[in-house]
Order: structure tokens, then C-alpha cells, then sequence
């Protein structure tokens, strides 16, 4: 059984949530990894440390600003080109100077800033900015499947019953920010957050995803998540549950299925 009831956890931190108490907790990168690639991808992931990408590294601090609209541990830095010998000693130097702090260029910092006032101005996305719940740990139990469960949202509103999740990218244009909605697994991130608060408060929730780019003009869209989208979500999260059940309590974790593929030529191919 879960050690925690199932209820909110304010004051969580990102730590706690993601490598600490609640790391054994079951949650939606957690089954993304497991849905688009394997269970001994998503065990991999799970008992080996991560090597933080460029674009993971940005999408962190970004959410810390947007979500904070201060720096919190964050300091900017000056940009550094690693390829030269003078750009690697400055890089040693700075993260032995700021090795508590989580450091962002100020480039980035600059295109954080500009897509926060965007996030502010925008007329519906304005004012999902002004929630006041951000970040705030959600913890149930499945119970058919014996599995500790957690969400953490952005944003969530109680008064209103809706839940924000906020999308750094290149493109918000919709053609774009929908192929990434599937290619990321956002949909299922959406039915695993809308299942979770429904556990916790018995309540439905909306879900929303917001997307906003990098670069100026700082273009933002927003997608509500419900529907086919969701129920179809919802379905691929049902098939892996029970197996994901299994592989923990026997810890075995296979990988892709050892017979052929099968070619499956896309629509626009056909």
C-alpha cells in the first residue's frame, strides 16, 4: 500500500517529488516512457542518473521562472562557448562558483522573460496565470493494480476545477503543437492528471495545455484535452498498468516484442 494518503501535498518540492519520497510513485513521464518505448527503457531511466539535455535544462528553468516569476536558485550567467579553450575554463569556473544554483545564460534568460509577459498578456492564458496553486503534489492508490500513483501540476485551479500545463517549444502554430501533443505524450499526461484529480477530490477536472515559443514573437496556442483524445489516452495508460503491476513486483522488465515488425505506412504515404 501507498505509505501516504491520498490527498495534496503542499510545500513538495520538485526534489521530493521527482527523486525523493515519491520517487517509487508512479507517474505520467513514468508510463510515456513505458507506452512509446519499452518497460526496460522505463527501469533504465529509473536506476540510472539522467544526463540533463539543452532543451531539458531550458524547459526547467523556464517553468521555475513562469510559474515562480522569480529566479528562486537560478542565476544567469554569461554565454559560454565551451569550444574554446578560454569558453571551458570560464564554464569550470562558474560551476564550481554556482555549484548550489541552477544556472541559465542570459540568452535564455532573456527568452524566458519575453515568453513569461507573453504567458500575462494573453486574454484567456492571462488570467490561468494568475492561479494560485502551482506545482502541488497529488498523491492516490490504484487499487487494481497495487500501484502508488502522483501527479504534480503546473497550475491547478480548485475553484474552478482546471488543471494548466504550460509547453515551451518551437512552434506553437496548431499544426505544429498538435503533432508534438501525440509525439510527447501529452495526451496521456492529460488523462493520467485528470484521473489523479478526480482519485483526490472526486471531482472532474478540465485539463489545458499551453504552448509558447522560445523566440519572439513568443506565439502562444492552447488546447483543451478531453474527448476521444483523452478516452483514447486513457485506454493505451489501461493496457500498460496491469503489466507495469507485474514487471515491479517481479522485477522483470522486457523490452520490444523479440518477433518482426510490421511496415505501417502512414496516411499521407497511403
Amino acid at each position: 500500500m501507498s505509505e501516504f494518503k491520498t490527498g495534496w501535498y503542499p510545500g513538495t518540492t520538485n526534489d521530493d517529488h521527482h527523486q525523493g519520497k515519491f520517487k517509487p510513485y508512479i507517474g505520467s513521464s513514468m508510463l510515456k516512457t513505458a507506452i512509446n518505448q519499452s518497460f526496460a527503457h522505463l527501469h533504465y531511466e529509473q536506476t540510472h542518473p539522467k544526463l540533463d539535455t539543452p532543451a531539458f535544462m531550458f524547459g526547467d528553468r523556464f517553468h521555475s521562472y513562469a510559474l515562480e516569476y522569480e529566479m528562486g536558485d537560478m542565476v544567469v550567467v554569461p554565454k559560454v562557448d565551451k569550444r574554446t579553450k578560454a569558453g571551458k575554463a570560464l564554464a569550470a569556473e562558474l560551476e564550481i562558483k554556482y555549484a548550489d544554483k541552477r544556472m541559465v545564460s542570459q540568452p535564455d534568460y532573456d527568452k524566458m522573460k519575453g515568453m513569461v509577459r507573453a504567458l500575462h498578456r494573453h486574454p484567456y492564458v492571462g488570467k490561468l496565470m494568475q492561479t494560485k496553486e502551482r506545482e502541488l503534489t497529488g498523491i492516490w492508490y490504484d487499487v487494481n493494480n497495487k500501484l502508488p500513483c502522483k501527479i504534480r501540476p503546473d497550475l491547478i485551479t480548485h475553484e474552478q476545477r482546471i488543471i494548466i500545463d504550460l509547453k515551451s517549444c518551437v512552434s506553437a502554430a496548431e499544426v505544429d503543437a498538435n503533432r508534438d501533443i501525440f509525439k510527447f505524450g501529452y495526451d496521456i499526461s492529460a488523462a493520467w492528471y485528470k484521473w489523479g484529480a478526480r482519485e483526490i477530490t472526486g471531482h472532474d477536472y478540465n485539463f489545458i495545455d499551453v504552448f509558447v515559443e522560445k523566440t519572439p514573437p513568443h506565439g502562444i496556442t492552447w488546447f483543451p484535452m478531453g474527448g476521444l483524445t483523452v478516452r483514447k489516452a486513457w485506454e493505451r495508460i489501461g493496457e500498460v498498468l496491469g503489466d507495469l503491476s507485474d514487471c515491479i513486483i517481479n522485477d522483470k522488465w522486457p523490452s520490444y516484442d523479440i518477433g518482426p515488425c510490421e511496415p505501417n505506412p502512414p496516411s499521407w504515404r497511403l
